[in-house]
């Protein structure tokens, strides 16, 4: 405090301006160096366009043939110079839930979910409870239960009027 009385009143001003400012900096820089968390990655539609997506289970062997073969094609033909993108996605075959999958097309806003075969029509009934917004059309041997997000199709030729259904309504 004696340091500070001995100084002329611009030096005071300008050392305690100084001082206050060096503590903003520090205290700005800390803030952001303990930052908790890291940036969420997010998921941008940059086409503007709805997006319907088609998830099927591995082939049980490379020889094969995708049992999605038929559905693709007529999905791809549907959609043909429409407003409308259409994704893929095979989820692997074994013990683990396809849950997580089926869950990750939720979260990239797909419109439409189809799902073929009854591990993915089983998956996606448990997630038409919890995502009622969803809407999914199922392809099964098991009867899945029609409800107001799951329509039940036994077709590629269903889902091409399911696809052009939802082409006159967007």
């Amino acid at each position: 405090m004696r340091f500070l009385r001995s100084l002329r009143p611009r030096r005071k001003i300008a050392i305690i301006t100084t001082v206050l400012l060096l503590l903003c900096v520090l205290a700005v820089t800390d803030g952001l160096l303990r930052q908790s968390g890291k940036a969420h990655p997010v998921i941008n539609d940059i086409a503007g366009r709805p997006l319907d997506c088609l998830a099927y289970d591995t082939p049980p062997t490379a020889e094969a043939a995708a049992p999605d073969t038929d559905i693709w094609t007529a999905m791809q033909r549907s959609v043909k110079g429409a407003a409308l993108n259409i994704q893929q996605l095979q989820v692997p075959s074994g013990k683990a839930t396809p849950q997580p999958y089926l869950a990750a097309l939720i979260a990239r806003h797909c419109t439409l979910i189809i799902t073929i075969g009854p591990r993915l029509g089983a998956a996606a009934t448990v997630l038409a409870h919890s995502a009622p917004q969803q809407h999914f059309l199922i392809d099964d041997d098991q009867g899945a239960a029609t409800t107001v997000n799951i329509t039940r199709v036994d077709s590629p030729s269903a889902i091409t009027a399911a696809l052009a259904h939802q082409l006159h309504a967007t």
